[in-house]
Order: C-alpha cells, then sequence, then structure tokens
C-alpha cells in the first residue's frame, strides 16, 4: 500500500440485488409468511466480488388466491406462468417435507 492509494478513483465493475436467503414462518394456527434477505453484489473487475446485506422484505399469505408471477430464478425475467399464493406456500411445505425424507433416509 502506498499513499496513493488514498485518493478516491473510479474502478470497473458490475452490481446487482439478489435474494440471498429465504425463511418461511409457519405459525401454529397462525398467518403463513415468507421473510427474504437481500443483498447487493459487485463484481470489480479484477474479479474480487463484495456483498453487502441491504434489508429484509415479507410476504404474508393472508390472499391466497392473489397471483404471483413466475420468474427464472437465474435472470429474474418473467416466465409466463403463475400460481396462487396458496399454491407457492404448498410448493415451500412440500420442499420441507421431501427435505425431512431425503434426511431420514440418508441417516
Amino acid at each position: 500500500m502506498n499513499v496513493n492509494d488514498l485518493d478516491p478513483r473510479p474502478v470497473g465493475a458490475t452490481t446487482f440485488t439478489r435474494c440471498h436467503h429465504a425463511e418461511l414462518m409457519h405459525p401454529m394456527g397462525g398467518m403463513p409468511t415468507a421473510l427474504f434477505d437481500w443483498q447487493t453484489v459487485t463484481t470489480l473487475d479484477s474479479g474480487t466480488v463484495h456483498t453487502a446485506d441491504v434489508g429484509r422484505t415479507q410476504i404474508a399469505v393472508d390472499d391466497p388466491d392473489a397471483i404471483v408471477a413466475l420468474v427464472d430464478p437465474q435472470t429474474l425475467q418473467p416466465t409466463g406462468e403463475a400460481m396462487t399464493r396458496a399454491q407457492c406456500y404448498a410448493v415451500v411445505v412440500s420442499l420441507a417435507v421431501e427435505s425431512l425424507r431425503l434426511s431420514a433416509s440418508a441417516g
């Protein structure tokens, strides 16, 4: 490091925001809610990657018939398909049950 490193200078980079953690709150007799933690990802032209947490959002399954437009997980572009919040919730719960089955069969 030298004294020139103290001066700000432009660098080449790409940046985007992504959901890096999702959590399903499944309270007994309560309102199912999904929580999502977001982060920005910045990749410098040198290849160095920096991440920073930027917040949390949530959505309740308070309107089971509300339509959710599906997006491609890699591109976040709409797929043209949709399902209801209740169907989305059923998919996530089904994944939880499947993970339990796989864990039981592995151990």
